[in-house]
């Protein structure tokens, strides 16, 4: 029996909307963000269980995916523009600017 149009339709949406995340993540991983990107994912976590527990209820096993992408969404994307605009404000550490020198 084939999986309903609508499970199909928000898990394909989340492995997009997972996929640019995880390219943020890791790039901030890389700048040594990690206690925001925590707080970050704890908090999205918490609401998306919570989100769960309801949506499952009214609109079954597309519920469950549908709350992930409405707490990532909500909580999670915002976080990771903020964070990212933060790391690209920052001068380069002292190691890798010129100095002056040109090539």
């Amino acid at each position: 029996m084939p999986p309903p149009l609508a499970l199909t339709a928000v898990l394909a949406l989340w492995t997009v909307i997972d996929a640019g995340g995880n390219i943020a993540g890791a790039f901030l991983n890389g700048a040594g963000v990690i206690r925001a990107q925590l707080l970050i994912a704890v908090t999205m976590a918490l609401c998306s269980f919570c989100g769960k527990w309801w949506l499952v209820g009214k609109l079954g096993a597309w519920g469950s995916v549908l709350a992930t992408i409405l707490a990532y969404c909500l909580i999670s994307v915002p976080g990771l523009i903020l964070l990212l605009r933060r790391v690209f404000k920052q001068p380069a550490p002292s190691h890798l600017q010129t100095h002056g020198v040109s090539s």
